[in-house]
C-alpha cells in the first residue's frame, strides 16, 4: 500500500525491476531495427519491414501459453518473449532476477553485434543515386 512519504519498498523494487526490463526490451527493438538496416544496404530490394512485422507476430500472445522449448526460444533465441512479457512479469513481481539479469546481458549483447552489422553495412553502402 501507499505511504505517506511515496511507495512502499515492494513497490519500489517491482518498479525497478520493470524499469530495467522495459529498457532492455526497448534495447532489443532498437538492436534489432539496426540489424534490419544494416542489411539492408546488402539487399535493397528486400522488404524487411515484413521480417520485423513477422518477429512480432510471435510475440501476440503471452510466451507462458507455449511449450517450455518453444518458450524458451522465444525469450532468448528469438527474443520478442523477452520484449513482450517480461516487462508485465516484472512489474507483476512474477519474474525471477536471473532473468532481469539475463535480459540486460542479452541487450548489451545484441547492441554490440548490431553496431558491429550496421558498420560493416555502411562500408558496402555505395550510393542512393546514380
Amino acid at each position: 500500500m501507499f505511504r505517506i512519504g511515496g511507495f512502499s519498498k515492494l513497490r519500489q523494487v517491482r518498479l525497478a525491476a520493470f524499469l530495467i526490463t522495459i529498457s532492455a526490451a526497448m534495447a532489443i527493438v532498437y538492436a534489432i531495427l539496426l540489424v534490419l538496416t544494416g542489411t539492408i544496404f546488402s539487399y535493397q530490394g528486400l522488404l524487411l519491414t515484413w521480417i520485423f512485422d513477422s518477429v512480432f507476430q510471435m510475440g501476440r500472445y503471452p510466451v507462458g501459453l507455449y511449450p517450455g522449448w518453444l518458450r524458451l526460444v522465444l525469450t532468448w533465441v528469438v527474443p520478442v518473449g523477452f520484449m513482450t512479457t517480461v516487462p508485465a512479469q516484472a512489474l507483476a513481481w512474477e519474474v525471477a532476477p536471473g532473468m532481469l539479469w539475463g535480459g540486460v546481458v542479452l541487450a548489451i549483447g545484441l547492441l554490440v553485434a548490431a553496431s558491429a552489422l550496421f558498420r560493416v553495412g555502411l562500408r558496402r553502402y555505395a550510393s542512393a543515386s546514380s
